[in-house]
């Protein structure tokens, strides 16, 4: 049987893409959002019994433990769970209003945290998982108008690379680690213009196509 995927953000763009990727390759997703009606109209398959849609947002921390939940309810397990929620905000950062910027830390970073939080015990509990929050090339260099939302990103990477493969608990200290969740972060083009470096842009995938095949081939033996 196929693997299991839990994709925030599915309505629209790499999250939808990563959705209908999954599915053609014959494993099972369930497709969360704020607006499930967004959701069911970006990616149909209401009678595809490998499809759960699941209203969620990230936000709300109570919302993301319960998400999970009824995954796991539905399908058994999450073997791979996708953190692509997540807006962009530009301007010049003095004139960034401290309400603008929380909610965008609130959705981009502590929404990802919240369901990586959610999903961690029941892939400890099967001694396997991946984790992929999408990033972006603004988490790894500076773009002019784009503080606010680079700090998102940056912070995303952080806990990223923290949380990647690492013992986390007494007992998985004492026990074998390559079967624990591994994080890994993947790095979006921020401006299809952007001026970032040769290296910087060999991180990117254009496309939401090619990032979901890369986002498959990622959780493959």
């Amino acid at each position: 049987m196929g693997k299991v995927w839990f994709v925030t953000g599915a309505g629209s763009g790499i999250g939808a893409g990563v959705v209908k990727a999954a599915l053609k390759s014959g494993d099972r997703v369930v497709a969360t959002g704020r607006n499930l009606e967004k959701v069911r109209k970006a990616l149909g398959g209401e009678n595809d019994e490998n499809l759960a849609f699941v209203q969620l947002d990230v936000t709300d921390e109570k919302q993301a433990a319960t998400a999970v939940e009824q995954a796991v309810q539905r399908f058994g397990r999450i073997d791979i769970l996708v953190n692509n929620a997540g807006y962009s905000l530009l301007g010049n950062f003095e004139e960034l209003t401290i309400p603008d910027m929380e909610r965008l830390f609130a959705t981009n970073f502590w929404g990802a945290v919240y369901v990586m939080r959610a999903a961690l015990p029941a892939m400890r509990k099967q001694r396997s998982g991946h984790i992929i929050n999408i990033s972006s090339t603004a988490g790894a260099v500076g773009l002019k108008h784009c503080s606010a939302y680079s700090a998102t990103k940056f912070a995303l990477e952080g806990v990223s690379t923290m949380t990647s493969g690492k013992p986390r608990t007494r007992q998985d200290r004492s026990e074998k680690t390559d079967r624990l969740p591994s994080t890994s972060t993947m790095a979006t083009p921020a401006f299809p213009h952007a001026r970032v470096s040769a290296a910087s842009r060999e991180r990117c995938w254009q496309g939401s196509g090619r990032l979901s095949k890369t986002a498959l081939a990622c959780v493959r033996p």
